[in-house]
């Protein structure tokens, strides 16, 4: 381990501002931890090692103050922030920025004045657009009266990283802590042309706030992905393409349009909420949880997930993936979720079913939890609330069979049930006997 501290001739290093230095590091082959008054390059990760100071010779101090000058603060800089000063207008006046017309190293950024703008028949790329007002609604939209749409670009090359206050590095978008960002896909002002937003990198939606997204997310079929991050709400309404990963780390991510691109859910922590019936990619892995960290949702919503008409046909869903005791929550109304399968159930780790009101004894009720695949090998992982723990039951379905994951009642409950089929069969042969007599 390398350890750079403020007495080794190097303390303007620590100036920096912290999600930059990741760079210092990677110039000696390392990662950056974090230490009290240090910058830590950690070459060999150790659960309990401590950074080894290096040797305060003059070599020494000269070999960091080099590589200073080598990762000057110029290379490190984040995005300039760019401030919409009009209460309305379009975005692609160049007089209605603090620094002129943004591009993808400026942070776009709506302060206290709430309002609608537009980005009418026209595109705009920036590096970042946040909103830091601690109230009150923004919006963006095409408002053009013909068919001509317009782009939303967030990040690409020459995105230095998000440089306001109070975000990350990596947030594309922000909303501080009670703020409303809407991004809104179709027209407000009469013609057909639309507002889409695309990817040029993968990224956070920060939601500290809401954010309410109902713009096509595209990314050219380059793979970016989606960080929700932030403790606040973010919904995706339109018929997103994204082909990269949708990630979950904080706060609730709705789905209400779909996310047929997507090629797996990981739900770290927080909660996947899903909108509608059938909205991700039928092949797209669920992953649930953090290992050691964290524990993930997924809410049904009373809506389904399989494919195919009717009670489906097939599965809607990639494998399941268990790596943090996590939750799947039917809550109310019916809802079918048919995983193609399981991907690996972490040791100890448990599946809790909430709010499930199946039929446990033979399956086929109002919410199905279904695999494609033999999910015996994990059963002893999976618990119903309310019940005991889980079993399955096998259904043919025609051309395309699953394994229905149904609780097995509580043993009180089995004894209760018991109870009253002896009572009723004493009963019947009473009635018997006192029928002949």
């Amino acid at each position: 381990m390398i350890a750079v501290h403020n007495p080794v001739g190097c303390s303007h290093l620590n100036s920096y501002q912290s999600h930059l230095a990741p760079r210092f590091c990677a110039s000696l082959g390392a990662v950056l931890m974090k230490a009290a008054g240090s910058l830590v390059c950690d070459k060999a990760p150790a659960r309990n090692s401590q950074p080894t100071q290096i040797p305060r010779s003059p070599l020494s101090r000269f070999t960091l103050i080099a590589l200073a000058v080598a990762f000057a603060p110029s290379a490190w800089a984040a995005n300039t922030v760019d401030t919409h000063t009009s209460p309305a207008g379009s975005l692609l006046t160049s007089g209605n920025w603090s620094a002129g017309l943004p591009g993808v190293a400026n942070d776009a950024v709506f302060t206290a004045t709430t309002g609608i703008r537009t980005l009418t028949a026209g595109n705009l790329t920036v590096g970042s657009f946040n909103v830091t007002a601690s109230t009150g609604t923004f919006s963006i939209r095409n408002a053009t009266s013909t068919a001509t749409n317009s782009n939303l670009t967030l990040g690409g090359a020459g995105n230095l990283g998000n440089g306001v206050a109070g975000t990350a590095a990596a947030d594309l978008l922000f909303a501080a802590t009670g703020s409303t960002f809407n991004i809104t896909g179709p027209n407000g002002s009469g013609g057909t042309g639309t507002l889409s937003l695309v990817l040029g990198q993968s990224g956070n939606f920060n939601a500290a706030g809401t954010i309410a997204i109902t713009s096509v997310i595209s990314d050219g079929g380059n793979g970016f992905s989606i960080t929700k991050t932030g403790v606040g709400a973010l919904s995706l309404g339109g018929a997103n393409t994204y082909s990269g990963s949708t990630t979950i780390s904080a706060g609730t991510l709705t789905v209400n349009g779909s996310l047929s691109g997507t090629s797996s859910v990981n739900i770290n922590a927080g909660t996947l909420l899903l909108g509608t019936s059938n909205v991700i990619n039928d092949s797209a892995a669920v992953k649930l949880g953090t290992a050691g960290v964290s524990g993930g949702t997924l809410k049904s919503g009373g809506f389904s997930e399989f494919a195919g008409a009717g009670n489906g046909t097939g599965a809607g869903l990639g494998a399941l993936t268990l790596n943090e005791s996590s939750n799947i929550d039917f809550g109310s109304g019916t809802s079918v979720l048919w995983f193609s399968g399981i991907g690996t159930f972490a040791s100890g780790k448990t599946l809790t079913v909430d709010n499930w009101s199946g039929i446990s004894a033979t399956g086929g009720g109002t919410d199905q939890l279904r695999f494609t695949s033999d999910p015996s090998a994990v059963l002893s992982q999976i618990s119903f609330t309310g019940f005991g723990g889980a079993t399955e039951v096998f259904f043919a379905n025609g051309g395309q069979s699953y394994y229905e994951i149904v609780p097995v009642p509580e043993p009180s409950t089995t004894a209760l049930l018991g109870s009253f089929a002896l009572l009723a069969l004493v009963g019947f042969r009473e009635r018997k006997r006192f029928t002949k007599a």
